[in-house]
């Protein structure tokens, strides 16, 4: 049993590995982002037993996400998936002075899909503690960030 849930967007990161603006860059490394899955990856090194709720899209970056996740040693068991929508994507530039420019890829994504029903049985009963941000309830699917037919 998790002594720590979280509830959160993972997206792929692609981050550039020379300077300039992305429309520029030619060479980018893979890995992942995602405020609560960073969270969850410093707990589980610390020995906490993690369990991460998501939604993923069914295509390389979810399961690359999965992978790292498992890897990780975090709880996938309510990781769920989405056949119709992509995972989130974000870019990102390389500064030598200064924060970084990001582009978010995340409109319509699978986890904007993500709905009560989708997370009413995972069971907190002896959770220690559960980590929620702002962004799920931010990006989630509803009229004024996303219309049901760029969606759908």
């Amino acid at each position: 049993m998790a002594s720590v849930v979280l509830i959160g967007e993972s997206m792929g990161l692609f981050s550039a590995q020379e300077y300039g603006a992305v429309k520029d860059v030619f060479r980018f490394n893979r890995s992942v982002a995602g405020a609560e899955l960073n969270v969850g990856v410093g707990l589980s090194s610390l020995d906490h037993t993690v369990k991460y709720v998501t939604k993923l899209g069914r295509d390389p970056i979810g399961e690359h996400i999965l992978d790292f996740l498992n890897a990780e040693k975090i709880d996938t068991s309510h990781v769920l998936f989405s056949n119709d929508h992509e995972t989130g994507l974000m870019l990102k530039n390389k500064v030598s002075d200064g924060d970084p420019i990001t582009a978010y890829y995340r409109r319509c994504s699978a986890f904007t899909t993500l709905s009560v029903d989708d997370i009413k049985e995972v069971d907190v009963s002896s959770v220690k503690l559960l980590h929620v941000t702002g962004i799920p309830p931010a990006v989630s699917h509803n009229e004024k960030c996303c219309s049901w037919s760029l969606c759908h």
